[in-house]
């Protein structure tokens, strides 16, 4: 019926464009259109088309303990038969997405499975006309990759700045609230995380202390998920001064035979630390010494070397002056 509609318009157009022939160009051509665009309307409406249409494709329910490691199609390639018509229509709409249930996967195997698109040719002829058939889907099948989906605790640490000037400096380690978060992944890359850092922080000079809540470094990898992504830190900064003692050297390792005499014996020790500790340090906090054993490797070399046995922990600085001492030894 459609097919005799347009013939019976073909002839009438026909009709009305024979005295436009013989006369203006532009007439013409004008026929000459509409005499294709005709044809083509009746070229459409016979059967036996085929054409190829993207349904769009969304996954959901991906359960909460498994990840996906790859991204499976976004989109199912269907050839169709039918009228011209048809096709052209399918391939303009918007097509309804094919719906993927993970949690429904039959997934014995944990880490992979394979599922078969023919199985959706019910849900994708439902948007379909009657007289539409499914050739071929394309791909026949989709693989996933799944990973087990671990969780574990791990210690967030500060980075930034400690000494802020040459004067002014952290007095004690900040206070990171929570000081460990949670995270999950798969099993492989959690293995390769055993902590996490704040993003870094930068205080200006005259910064006396901070309370502020920091984001932290996210990692590169996709696959790892952090439940807590900010923390709180609270940090002290404190001006340093700077002290001087002068200290005996003695001597360790020297043989029972041997006297050593050290030139000068006695050194200089300048460190610099927190103003609020400068009252705690006293001269007898400090030891240094030379290694006689140093002699045995030494090519004509007459300085041993000053190290420090012991010092407050809290110093930021210190240094030996001077570093390197004369010797005569001498035998008993």
């Amino acid at each position: 019926m459609a097919n005799n509609n347009l013939e019976n318009i073909k002839e009438k157009l026909l009709k009305l464009g024979k005295p436009l022939l013989a006369g203006d160009n532009r007439a013409k051509v004008l026929c000459i259109i509409l005499s294709v665009f005709l044809w083509f309307l009746i070229k459409l409406s016979k059967e036996g088309y085929t054409g190829e249409v993207n349904f769009p494709v969304i996954y959901k329910e991906v359960p909460a303990n498994k990840k996906l490691l790859n991204q499976p199609i976004d989109h199912l390639k269907v050839t169709l038969r039918s009228q011209g018509f048809e096709i052209l229509k399918y391939k303009i709409r918007s097509l309804r997405p094919i719906e993927i249930d993970v949690s429904r996967l039959d997934m014995s195997n944990a880490e992979h499975y394979t599922w078969n698109t023919q199985s959706r040719r019910n849900m994708i002829s439902s948007q379909l006309g009657d007289n539409t058939e499914i050739v071929d889907i394309k791909p026949d099948t989709v693989h996933f990759n799944f990973s087990l989906v671990r969780s574990k605790k791990v210690k967030v640490y500060f980075k930034g700045k400690r000494q802020i000037s040459d004067f002014k400096t952290l007095y004690a380690e900040p206070v990171i609230t929570p000081d460990s978060v949670m995270i999950s992944g798969s099993e492989q890359t959690l293995s390769q995380i055993d902590s996490l850092f704040i993003k870094p922080i930068s205080p200006s000079e005259d910064t006396d202390s901070l309370d502020v809540e920091v984001e932290l470094q996210m990692s590169k990898n996709k696959d790892l998920e952090i439940i807590q992504e900010k923390v709180r830190v609270q940090a002290l900064y404190t001006s340093l001064t700077e002290g001087k003692f002068e200290i005996p050297v003695k001597v360790i390792n020297l043989p029972k035979s041997y006297n050593i005499t050290l030139f000068p014996n006695k050194v200089f020790v300048k460190y610099q630390l927190a103003l609020e500790d400068f009252s705690k340090v006293s001269k007898d906090d400090f030891e240094a010494y030379v290694d006689y054993d140093q002699i045995e490797s030494m090519e004509n070399d007459r300085f041993l070397t000053v190290y420090m046995e012991s010092s407050p922990p809290y110093l930021k600085k210190l240094i030996i002056d001077p570093k390197q001492l004369e010797f005569i030894i001498t035998e008993k």
